[in-house]
């Protein structure tokens, strides 16, 4: 039974095809800004060139991705994202891209997250952001060691001018037995997403590989414990937002006018265009 303010999801496995399979998560409006996520392996060219609106695609490749992948969008952005690095495709009002492995047949592991828009920012101009590894800065914490991708953590910022909403990242490593602290907001969802090992809660959840942790209307901080073998964790922390929204394909938009809008737009070319690369 799912606990209103704290609550475990075992995240589904899929294989699509041979070169690409994925554990992955369709999130409730109840925890809106997230509508979903997934952990994938991609060696192969998956998607052609696709649109999207009304939201944000992110891409980070974890550091121990084998492979590396090629962005390409209509508003010209061509970024290599790096292992270890992270890409933020704003999509706003509208704009198509293309992600794909640079060499065929070489693994890339990481993690897709498609973050709502809030309703007044997503007519905003479509625009990509990137953070590469080397950007990213690293925090030591008493048998832990936290990259901190966006937001704060142990005293150290790291901010993307113009990304919205606001946004906390964390790629967590935690030795065998050790523990961490993770500050909560009751006006925030944050998500707790296992990568490898197992963790215990203060309150005893256990969360596992591809699991994911929900919390929400929670003030207190949340206290994790590592086992002995480890492990990785991301902390996923963004705005909390009570808006509705409606889907169409790939599109999301907060009310089916502006779907209506944003599709008849679509159809006349005018989210942009994007030549396929396989």
């Amino acid at each position: 039974m799912e606990i209103v303010n704290r609550f475990k999801v075992e995240m589904v496995s899929h294989k699509h095809t041979e070169s690409f399979s994925t554990h992955g998560f369709r999130c409730p409006k109840s925890i809106n800004p997230f509508l979903n996520l997934d952990i994938f392996h991609m060696s192969m060219p998956t998607f052609p060139p696709h649109p999207h609106a009304g939201f944000s695609a992110v891409t980070y490749l974890f550091p121990t991705s084998e492979g590396v992948f090629q962005n390409r969008d209509s508003k010209g952005d061509t970024s290599i994202i790096e292992a270890g690095g992270l890409h933020w495709t704003q999509a706003g009002e509208g704009m198509f891209h293309e992600e794909i492995p640079t060499k065929p047949g070489v693994n890339c592991f990481g993690l897709q997250m498609f973050v709502k828009l809030p309703k007044q920012f997503e007519l905003l101009e479509g625009k990509a952001f990137h953070v590469s590894p080397k950007d990213i800065p690293k925090v030591q914490a008493k048998g832990s060691t936290v990259l901190v991708i966006l937001g704060s953590f142990g005293g150290v910022t790291n901010e993307i001018e113009g990304l919205k909403p606001s946004f906390q990242f964390l790629n967590v490593q935690m030795d065998p037995n050790a523990d961490i602290e993770l500050d909560l907001n009751a006006d925030r969802i944050q998500l707790v997403v296992c990568i490898q090992g197992k963790i215990k809660s203060d309150a005893d959840e256990m969360i596992s590989s591809n699991e994911i942790f929900v919390l929400k209307d929670l003030t207190k901080r949340v206290k994790l414990n590592a086992f002995e073998e480890g492990c990785n964790f991301l902390f996923l922390s963004a705005p909390k937002l009570e808006e509705d929204y409606v889907w169409n394909g790939s599109l999301c938009l907060s009310d089916s006018i502006r779907m209506q809008e944003t599709v008849s737009k679509l159809r006349a070319g005018q989210l942009g265009n994007l030549s396929p690369s396989f």
